[in-house]
């Protein structure tokens, strides 16, 4: 239909009667206001129109459906963000992967080279890290007790008051206390032997905890291992035999032309029964354990707290051996070994050298943790067993404080030995468990 437009309207209702009388002044100025409310009322028109207008434009849009995506679309984005998750979880397993295998490399060779400037002072040195690691036990159950409320009543609500029990008393107790006192024994005896020998059979020897562990684990576990374990066993300790030979007869030529050099098979009988106590310490903490989770319904024991019962028991031995060491490990006198001892550590180098070996031994602790955690137990036992070749081939590079030993194809044949061995000895991890197909 054919609106009026309002100007038109307007006009139609006010024109006079007038028109077969001629033209008279009246009627010139009647046609003068006439023109003027035409222009106004057209201008008023026209912006009512176009509000109108607009307005019947915006109801229409708002009325018309809003056009969906096409599923092919929704899924090339879904699928492109999982791709991309995926992806970002690759890298970042890889990444932890690599920082593990760092910290692991790192903490072996930076504690071969603090051994050169304070080898003479062992039991020092053995003591201020277990100091260390005390605080840095106590500060991290103290911060889980901060993260549930406040006081002594959050930390036994983290860790419990009944595990704080088990730990500290009993026959708990006394397993997490020998377990202590063992390690202040690896402490204190490691650091006196590892000094005298080549930095790269400090990773080799410390394969023999593998069959320690094997016979403290079936004597006071109840363990049995199969046959392929077995040769893993027996493969690690011929391929250690075989990195030993190069390293036996360099020190034989050496002592041949310095008689009191110290011998090579001798220190290599001390770390030995370093790696001994190692693994014994190891295994009482885990049966120490077991007996929880068996006393407890299969609930788990805090690490943490096991760490610290353990490093307080550490501490207690380590102060009671302060006569031993000597006796029998230093031929100065307490006041000469302590004066001696802080002209070592003031100089800046050792200084430096002390800070980052703390610094490493809390990092690697932490991504040891984070590691398992967060890897599969593959992952972490490949990067452990690699991590051994790696250590022992960076020491033929000349390193700081320590020269270049010198290479050999009979010791890296050694190597290639006992990484078959450790892989062979942990045969079971490494299966994959396979997945059957859906009918």
């Amino acid at each position: 239909t054919n609106r009026l437009e309002p100007h038109r309207l307007w006009r139609s209702s006010s024109v006079l009667p007038c028109a077969g009388l001629g033209r008279s002044v009246a009627g010139e100025r009647m046609s003068s206001v006439e023109r003027a409310f035409r222009g106004a009322a057209a201008a008023v028109a026209g912006l009512l129109a176009g509000s109108r207008s607009f307005a019947w434009r915006e109801l229409d849009r708002r009325r018309r459906p809003r056009r969906l995506a096409s599923p092919s679309v929704s899924q090339e984005k879904a699928g492109s963000r999982a791709e991309a998750g995926s992806i970002a979880a690759i890298v970042a397993a890889v990444a932890l992967g690599l920082v593990f295998m760092g910290s692991t490399v790192a903490n072996r060779i930076i504690f071969r080279l603090v051994l050169v400037p304070m080898g003479s002072f062992g039991h020092l040195l053995a003591t201020t890290t277990n100091m260390v690691y005390l605080a840095v036990f106590f500060v991290a159950i103290l911060y889980d007790g901060s993260r549930a409320g406040s006081g002594d009543a959050a930390v036994t609500t983290v860790i419990g008051g009944k595990a704080w029990n088990f730990a500290l008393r009993g026959r708990s107790g006394l397993l997490l206390a020998l377990s202590g006192v063992m390690q202040a024994t690896v402490f204190t005896v490691m650091p006196l032997f590892a000094s005298r020998l080549p930095g790269s059979m400090l990773p080799v020897m410390s394969q023999t905890s593998i069959p320690f562990s094997l016979i403290l684990s079936g004597l006071l576990l109840g363990r049995r291992y199969d046959v392929l374990q077995e040769v893993g066993v027996i493969l690690v300790l011929l391929g250690t035999a075989v990195c030993s030979y190069p390293k036996y007869v360099v020190s034989s030529m050496a002592q041949l032309a310095d008689a009191h050099l110290p011998s090579f098979v001798f220190n290599m009988l001390g770390l030995l029964v370093a790696y001994f106590f190692n693994s014994a310490s190891l295994v009482l903490k885990e049966k120490a354990i077991i007996q929880y989770e068996d006393e407890n319904e299969g609930k788990k024991l805090s690490g943490k707290l096991v760490n610290l019962v353990s490093s307080l028991w550490q501490a207690a031995a380590l102060f009671a051996l302060w006569p031993l060491n000597f006796a029998l490990l230093t031929p100065l006198a307490a006041k000469a070994y302590f004066i001696q001892a802080w002209s070592v550590v003031c100089q800046p180098s050792t200084a430096v050298l002390l800070l980052l070996y703390w610094g490493v031994n809390i990092f690697y602790v932490i991504m040891t943790v984070k590691a398992i955690r967060r890897l599969s137990s593959v992952a972490v036992l490949l990067i452990q067993a690699f991590s051994v070749p790696i250590t022992a081939l960076l020491f033929c590079f000349n390193l700081p404080l320590l020269p270049a030993e010198p290479f050999s194809f009979f010791f890296v044949g050694g190597l290639l030995v006992i990484l078959t061995g450790v892989l062979t000895f942990n045969h079971r991890s490494l299966k994959i468990p396979q997945v059957k197909a859906s009918k």
